[in-house]
């Protein structure tokens, strides 16, 4: 019974660490899925984004609205800019 409260006590303490950067990684990964959704671009370009997203959780939204978020606006505007 001691080591359930030992276990117990052990979590609780780490659990106020590990919770804001389970929080934050949360909020990041479904802001960079709602943003790629809204953008212009075709499926097939957004699709290696979701990925990165989706696996690369921490990182991957953050290299997302670094470089992506252009990429995927700058992909969308030179599809407007062609006739066909």
């Amino acid at each position: 019974m001691e080591h359930l409260q030992l276990a117990w006590e052990w979590i609780m303490a780490w659990i106020w660490l590990v919770l804001p950067l389970a929080i934050l990684q949360v909020t990041l990964c479904i802001t960079a899925l709602v943003s790629i959704v809204r953008k212009r671009a075709t499926g097939m370009e957004k699709l290696p984004w979701i990925l990165l997203v989706l696996f690369f959780n921490l990182f991957g939204p953050i290299i997302y609205f670094v470089a992506g978020s252009g990429y995927l606006d700058a992909k969308a505007a030179q599809k407007e800019d062609t006739p066909w």
